[in-house]
């Protein structure tokens, strides 16, 4: 049985050839039926995998048949020229109705961490064509599983290894870049000791920098330099930047960030010096007082501040032989300035005839 459209219906003809007249007018007037397989689809970022649909008819239409797709930026579709972003017109012709038209899917290799997968929905309009028995037909949306391959970080690194700098000299720095494509502006937030580093040219404690979706993937250089200041610390002496994020993109919002330790090369000394000398006439008993002076550099002047007590090591020469006296030598005042005098208070009573100079080491 062929429906010949056009064709004067009479419910006459020559067998097996009969015009079915009204038979043919009531088939022709059946609402069409659009058929999409599958409805479910898988596709990945890696590599911008693709999968397909195909859409058919139940019926040949006397005219063309479009239906519009729209689906959002995590893919895009080839309905027959080229792959392409949202919306794509697909049309079922004559010739194609029934054995169907392919639209192909395809994922978008995005920067984005998001759920994996994630599901992207193509939405279809219903059918448009000048044919009445298929025009406004239903057609079923296609869902569209996204495999990711991003992962939210942010990642430090360190010239060398380790951040280093001295006191009066040079400085050091490193570089801090996220891992993915944030949906918010992301901020890593800054403390320091502004008694011992200077951030990126702030001395106030803090200091903040931000990347933002159009720059995550350009690393960000922090330069960090040691305060001179005129304090005796320990060589090398250490401190930390802690790191903090904040933002309103839940993935990075979460992140911890990895803290800085920076280790600091003193250049500030001191040295603690005998005052005048002494000498024996034979052994001597109790304990022998000596004064001794201290002396602090800082910067390479005279000057500067002690940070914790002093001990210091006395030496004396008897003849040829050498001998260490264990000594409450200590500077208990952090403050005390330049040539400060204190008192050295030997333990024990080992003078010898012969008896030189004490020697006063710091």
């Amino acid at each position: 049985m062929v429906d010949d459209a056009g064709v004067v219906d009479t419910g006459s003809g020559t067998p097996p050839v009969v015009d079915l007249g009204a038979y043919e007018r009531q088939i022709a007037s059946l609402p069409a039926v659009v058929d999409v397989t599958p409805t479910s689809l898988a596709v990945s970022e890696e590599g911008e995998t693709t999968d397909s649909v195909t859409v058919s008819l139940s019926a040949v239409p006397a005219t063309n048949v479009t239906i519009q797709l729209t689906f959002d930026a995590n893919i895009r579709v080839d309905t027959g020229s080229g792959f392409g972003v949202s919306p794509q017109t697909l049309t079922l012709t004559p010739a194609n109705a029934l054995s169907g038209a392919t639209v192909s899917v395809r994922a978008v290799d995005d920067a984005i961490d998001e759920a994996s997968p994630h599901t992207s929905t193509i939405l279809t309009s219903a059918t448009s064509s000048a044919s009445p028995a298929f025009n406004g037909r239903p057609v079923a949306d296609v869902v569209v599983a996204v495999t990711d391959n991003d992962t939210a970080g942010i990642v430090l690194s360190q010239s060398g290894g380790s951040t280093q700098v001295q006191e009066g000299g040079a400085g050091d720095s490193y570089n801090l870049v996220l891992t993915s494509q944030p949906v918010a502006d992301v901020t890593v937030n800054m403390a320091f000791d502004s008694s011992q580093l200077v951030v990126a040219g702030d001395t106030d404690g803090t200091f903040a920098l931000t990347f933002t979706a159009a720059d995550w993937h350009q690393p960000q250089t922090v330069n960090v330099v040691a305060v001179d200041d005129t304090l005796v610390e320990a060589n090398p002496h250490s401190t930390l930047i802690v790191q903090t994020v904040g933002s309103t993109d839940p993935l990075y919002a979460a992140i911890n960030p990895a803290d800085v330790a920076v280790s600091i090369a003193e250049n500030d000394t001191v040295h603690v010096a005998s005052v005048g000398s002494s000498t024996g006439t034979g052994e001597a008993a109790g304990p022998l007082s000596l004064t001794s002076r201290l002396e602090i550099t800082s910067n390479g002047t005279p000057g500067g501040v002690l940070t914790s007590a002093l001990s210091a090591q006395v030496v004396l020469t008897a003849g040829t032989a050498v001998q260490g006296l264990p000594a409450d030598t200590t500077v208990e005042d952090p403050n005390v300035g330049n040539n400060s005098a204190t008192v050295v208070s030997l333990l024990e009573s080992l003078f010898a005839n012969g008896f030189e100079a004490p020697l006063v080491a710091g």
